[in-house]
């Protein structure tokens, strides 16, 4: 069967019936659910077994158009993912799995609404031509930035592919390593470029060996505190919470991230707030066991009060971190808070010169010394 039919197949007679359920058989199962409306056709509407859940709707309002770009968007990911992305299991092509449609490309299309928010519900193919963008529009590249004199240690950027479980297809990693040759790994950043726009979904922390320098380097990373006030910089916004509730490898690695994109012409930011579809799915989890009588009402209260927990760190921790970098920026500027025109946190670039902390000079420095502006290479 081509590629274009039994990716329609799939979505179609598939994914679309099993959305409506809340979960979708990729041989493991996923918790996904959203409504869907196929132009001007009445919607499918999800069940409403599972409680507090916020459910978004699809809306298809140009089918063909939709139809071609989820074609594209397949193939993208079948060239650029290996199949050690999928079960083997379904890499057999057993009848039984292909009677549920299981294959790489449900695995593909299942996932790909897992990343989605509110706003890429509504508008799908403006989403879809922005996910086809994050594979054009970068590839892997390696840098060495040189010898950090506050982190004492070399600097090196690595942007490389991720799995298909997460966010985006490329992560940006970032590492320093000492004389001895000992090495602290930064949180990695997942990140996407579309139409000359540099689009945020999460920071994730790394593990990082108990060594000395490791533990050098978490000290030294304190020194993110010049610069900033608690008693005269601190302040409630949108429930991001305090600007001093911070983690400061968080900060140091996204000034190196917008750095690097500010020498490759970037200057817009956006920074995604929510992936409602990750959070419904740990509600229904939680729900699911709960039915199963597996978990008692206490139980089940703790796991969704810890869910609410990571959810905020998750979230308002990433957005609090773009805010707190603007802070230390006098060209940083906030151009729209989340919920203002849509879900995102949008910052613009004008100048990256002015900076009061100078740990984040530093890296900054050694980004734009070894990243010349010439360099297209992402593009």
């Amino acid at each position: 069967m081509k590629i274009s039919n039994k990716c329609l197949d799939i979505f179609y007679n598939h994914i679309l019936n099993e959305v409506q359920k809340g979960r979708v058989d990729c041989y493991f199962m996923y918790n996904i659910i959203f409504n869907v409306q196929i132009e001007n056709n009445p919607p499918q509407l999800a069940t409403k077994e599972y409680q507090g859940l916020i459910i978004p709707t699809l809306q298809i309002k140009n089918k063909l158009e939709f139809d071609q770009l989820l074609i594209e968007y397949v193939q993208q990911c079948l060239d650029f993912y290996s199949n050690n992305n999928y079960p083997e299991e379904i890499l057999n092509s057993e009848s039984n799995n292909l009677t549920k449609g299981i294959s790489p490309e449900k695995t593909i299309m299942t996932l790909l609404f897992a990343n989605a928010t509110m706003d890429d519900f509504a508008n799908p193919n403006d989403f879809l031509r922005r996910r086809i963008n994050f594979f054009k529009e970068s590839q892997s590249a390696k840098y060495h930035l040189g010898y950090s004199h506050i982190l004492q240690g070399n600097l090196t950027i690595e942007i490389a592919p991720d799995s298909i479980n997460n966010e985006t297809p490329y992560q940006f990693k970032i590492k320093a390593t000492s004389l001895d040759g000992e090495e602290y790994n930064f949180p990695s950043i997942k990140f996407g470029i579309s139409d000359n726009k540099l689009y945020i979904y999460a920071i994730q922390n790394n593990v990082n060996n108990s060594n000395s320098y490791s533990k050098k380097v978490k000290r030294n990373l304190y020194k993110i505190g010049e610069g900033f006030d608690s008693k005269k910089d601190n302040f409630d916004l949108y429930q991001e919470g305090n600007l001093q509730d911070i983690t400061p490898s968080f900060i140091v690695a996204i000034n190196i991230l917008i750095a690097y994109f500010y020498q490759l012409g970037i200057q817009d930011i956006v920074v995604s707030s929510i992936l409602l579809p990750r959070w419904n799915s740990k509600k229904i989890a939680t729900q699911i066991r709960q039915k199963s009588g597996k978990l008692s009402t206490e139980q089940i209260n703790s796991l969704e009060a810890e869910q609410l927990r990571i959810q905020s760190n998750l979230t308002e921790k990433l957005l609090r971190s773009f805010l707190r970098l603007q802070h230390h920026y006098n060209g940083l500027e906030t151009t729209a808070y989340p919920f203002q025109i849509d879900s995102n946190l949008h910052l613009i670039i004008h100048q990256l010169d002015s900076c009061n902390n100078q740990l984040l000079s530093e890296t900054r420095n050694l980004v734009i010394q070894n990243i010349p502006k010439e360099n297209k290479k992402m593009f």
